[in-house]
């Protein structure tokens, strides 16, 4: 390979890491959206290209691009985590289940999910490109073992459905309300009163403190013993009060793996209606694309933690000097995990890496241990995705993102057919590509989260929160109409149930997995 060929390489690497860049931080911009962009603008930038370098061979245009697009999709999943981690967290403790990321951020380690996080996506990335060429090998040409799995894909994403319902643990956990419907309320100036210290089935409570709306009909008072749920009837003005009732104890009977199983059709049935159900959508911004996946999951998964997060004004005061230490196995573990089901259409890598969890489970007590080992796979898996879609792109002939069926177009599906057999130049110099690509990820992850983290100790997030929630909004207007802005809103109000009843937000997949799996199984 002659180096003047290498050099352009990084160099459209580097222009690639930074569109990766800016669509990693900005909420709302998915890659996918980028490698829209970039198909559009492909034929008008080729002739330029080949009029700047007169003595460079054609047929490289295609490849040279497509390096930039593999480079942005690697790049976008080290930086997609920042905004992830530090838009989005909840205050409410009516917040049953809480993101590993948010988790470590309300506890003052905002950095260090970030660290893990890059260090995960990192060893992630070498790790596959280490396993790329014996994958190709054994899933390809010559002992073509992915022919043999084809059958089995159903049977598979079924099997990891319900290890995804399995995985629900029931909750039993008793909780102490003060029942204030038969009592009263008396606002007052702030003073401490707690009569008895300590909850008591059925006895009498006179408690002061902060009572505020939490979400919907219910109410908690912040005292200075701790933080209380309250029933009353009708509806306060927050402020603070004297509040006198009953004590009471609820035990939780919810039945996690029955709502989970509820939740995960739901998605399935209105991710089948936006993929089949041919919609009408019509963009109020011409030429943009009317994929309606992205209200879709911008609904199921973005809006839902920005709205449960406008209740908070201020992340707490993050460590200065964080030490972000990972488990390796936690990053193999996401890799192999990663080579598994980047076969299988419509895992995603939050699937895999509960699965993976579940499937290892190290029984922790500590949720800052657990929600790091957790981040260090999802991100480790989330990285080598890139690597193991190039190599089934490669192998099979079929782009499993996105970023990989932009580069099937740009490259040309019969070119690519035409390299299924062999091991091609092309696959050489995109693992290139994703190497470098890996180390300026790593690189910008680490110097934005840290500046990110310092601004956003003094500002005010509730505003960043709803300002990036207008503007998703509105990005789902301009890209897909009013029809998508039904769909966002049907979305969001599914996605909202998983975190308000505490089941895994990932039995949201059902919009990808069961339409995939009625496709693959013929029904």
């Amino acid at each position: 390979m002659e180096v003047h060929i290498l050099l352009l390489i990084l160099c459209f690497t580097v222009a690639g890491a930074c569109l990766g860049c800016i669509s990693g931080l900005v909420p709302g911009i998915h890659v996918n959206t980028l490698c829209v962009i970039l198909i559009t603008t492909y034929p008008s930038i080729t002739s330029p290209l080949i009029e700047l370098a007169n003595d460079l061979d054609p047929t490289m245009i295609p490849i040279l691009f497509s390096s930039m697009i593999v480079s942005a999709a690697t790049v976008h999943s080290f930086l997609d985590f920042i905004p992830s981690v530090f838009l989005g967290a909840p205050e409410d403790p009516e917040i049953l289940s809480v993101l590993p990321g948010h988790r470590l951020l309300l506890r003052g380690k905002g950095m260090e999910a970030i660290g893990c996080a890059a260090k995960g996506s990192l060893i992630g990335a070498f790790l596959a490109i280490t396993l790329a060429f014996p994958l190709r090998l054994l899933m390809g040409a010559p002992l073509k073992l992915y022919e043999l799995l084809v059958p089995f894909i159903p049977v598979i994403l079924i099997a990891i459905v319900i290890l995804l319902i399995v995985s629900e643990k029931e909750d039993n956990r008793i909780t102490a309300i003060i029942d204030a419907r038969e009592g009263s309320i008396e606002f007052s100036s702030p003073y401490v009163i707690l009569s008895p210290p300590f909850p008591s089935e059925g006895e009498r409570v006179r408690i002061s403190g902060r009572i505020r709306h939490a979400f919907l009909r219910s109410y908690v008072v912040n005292t200075t013993n701790g933080r209380w749920k309250v029933r009353i009837k009708g509806s306060i003005p927050d402020g603070y009060a004297t509040i006198e009732g009953v004590w009471r104890f609820e035990k939780r009977r919810i039945r996690k793996k029955m709502i989970a199983l509820a939740i995960f059709l739901c998605s399935g049935i209105l991710g089948f209606i936006v993929l089949h159900g041919k919609l009408p959508s019509n963009p109020l911004l011409p030429g943009t694309s009317d994929n309606l996946l992205f209200p879709l999951l911008s609904g199921l998964f973005g809006v839902p933690s920005l709205i449960l997060s406008l209740g908070r004004s201020k992340i707490p005061p993050q460590e200065s000097k964080p030490h972000a230490s990972i488990n390796f196995g936690d990053a193999m573990k996401g890799t192999v995990i990663g080579a598994l089901v980047g076969w299988c259409p419509g895992v995603t890598s939050t699937t895999g890496a509960v699965i993976a969890s579940f499937i290892t489970s190290k029984k922790k007590v500590d949720p800052i241990d657990s929600s790091k080992d957790f981040i260090t796979m999802v991100s480790a898996l989330g990285t080598s995705a890139t690597v193991f879609n190039l190599v089934a792109l490669t192998t099979i002939g079929k782009g499993r993102s996105g970023a990989m069926l932009a580069v099937r177009e740009i490259i040309g599906p019969q070119e690519i057919d035409a390299s299924l057999n062999q091991i091609s130049p092309v696959f050489s110099l995109m693992l290139f590509s994703i190497f470098f690509a890996s180390l300026i990820g790593f690189a910008l992850t680490i110097v934005f989260g840290k500046r990110i983290s310092k601004k956003l100790e003094n500002v005010d997030t509730k505003r960043i929160n709803l300002v990036v929630l207008l503007f998703l909004i509105s990005l789902v207007l301009l890209m897909t109409g009013p029809i998508g802005f039904i769909v966002l809103v049907a979305a969001t109000c599914l996605g909202l149930l998983p975190p308000l009843i505490g089941v895994k937000r990932v039995q949201l997949t059902g919009c990808l997995l069961l339409p995939i799996i009625i496709f693959f199984a013929e029904l």
